[in-house]
């Protein structure tokens, strides 16, 4: 949503669960450094590090990003773009810069990550001459920057301006490259309340995700929760509680019970038992929700989740109880 984690929003890499790439990962740290923790000298240690590849170093913080440990992911992905710039690895720095682009817009370091975008732009602009998948992956970052920072028709643009370079690059308007990029326009929609548009893109999007990826997929899931936030809003509640559902049960056998990553799906799920008349329930999982986001320190998610939630309070349970029998 190509560069390995795009099309899957960072949360799964070839359909693979991340605890195995995790595992994997650390063995090569481990082998990369095996001489250096057998002799216990802290030099060796130092110089086995320098010695892993960007991609190496990339494909580990993406597996951080996976289960939302930007904190982990952070670290290695400086690493990787200090590895990348110290040996003039020119195809590597544009990547490197995406990763920690979306480190910072997932921590609500907004103005760092677009200052990395706007780097990698112009290193991709100088290499590829700016039409390349890695300039379109470049632009949904920002967009997403954008959105979070209420500039919605610059986060327009800047996914309408990627598509158009997947199209170029990639030749076929129903590729599973592009439905990434349809699925943040529907986001987008959805929070300008554009909701007839963000259908028709959600609609576009799911036979090409679920036929890609399977119907027990994460990032299947993770579109069914997106598609059933829009019902909630559209007031289709039943439709909402079948695809929430769904998606909750995938995405907490993936990621846990705990993870800050479930809690948009929670909130959902929150607001179809709110206004089915389960009151206990829907405060039950609210609660659960909030917990988790503070504790990634995300000003801006936890206020845009205040504000989810003060929407959802606002409804009034006997009106809530009278549109569930409807």
């Amino acid at each position: 949503m190509g560069y390995g984690y795009v099309v899957n929003r960072i949360e799964t890499v070839d359909g693979v669960k991340v605890k195995v790439i995790l595992l994997i990962s650390l063995c090569i740290l481990l082998f990369s450094g095996g001489c250096a923790f057998s002799n216990g000298n802290p030099a060796a240690v130092q110089h086995s590090k320098k010695e892993l590849s960007p991609a190496t170093l990339r494909s580990m913080a993406r597996v951080y990003m996976a289960y939302g440990q930007y904190d982990k992911a952070e670290p290695l992905a400086l690493r990787a773009l200090a590895v990348a710039e110290r040996n003039n690895l020119d195809d590597q720095r544009p990547l490197c810069l995406i990763d920690l682009a979306y480190v910072y817009c997932n921590t609500g370091r907004l103005e760092l990550a677009e200052l990395k975008c706007a780097e990698s732009l112009e290193l991709l602009e100088q290499i590829y001459g700016g039409v390349h998948p890695h300039a379109a992956y470049t632009l949904r970052t920002l967009a997403s920057v954008y959105q979070q920072q209420a500039k919605y028709t610059q986060a327009q643009a800047a996914l309408e301006q990627a598509m158009g370079i997947m199209q170029k690059t990639i030749c076929v308007a129903d590729h599973r490259a592009i439905a990434p990029f349809q699925i943040d326009l529907a986001n987008l929609f959805v929070v300008q309340a554009r909701y007839d548009e963000a259908e028709a893109y959600f609609e576009k999007a799911l036979p090409v995700v679920s036929e890609t990826y399977g119907s027990e997929h994460l990032y299947t899931a993770n579109l069914l929760a997106d598609i059933a936030r829009l019902y909630v809003l559209q007031g289709k509640y039943s439709q909402a509680e079948l695809f929430i559902t769904k998606a909750v049960t995938i995405q907490e056998k993936i990621y846990g019970q705990k993870n800050p990553l479930v809690a948009p799906s929670w909130l959902t799920m929150a607001n179809v038992c709110w206004v089915k008349g389960d009151i206990l329930q829907a405060d039950k999982l609210i609660q659960k929700a909030l917990a988790s986001v503070e504790k990634t320190g995300n000003i801006t998610k936890m206020v845009i989740m205040q504000r989810q939630i003060a929407q959802i309070y606002s409804i009034k349970p006997a009106i809530a109880g009278l549109i569930a029998k409807n």
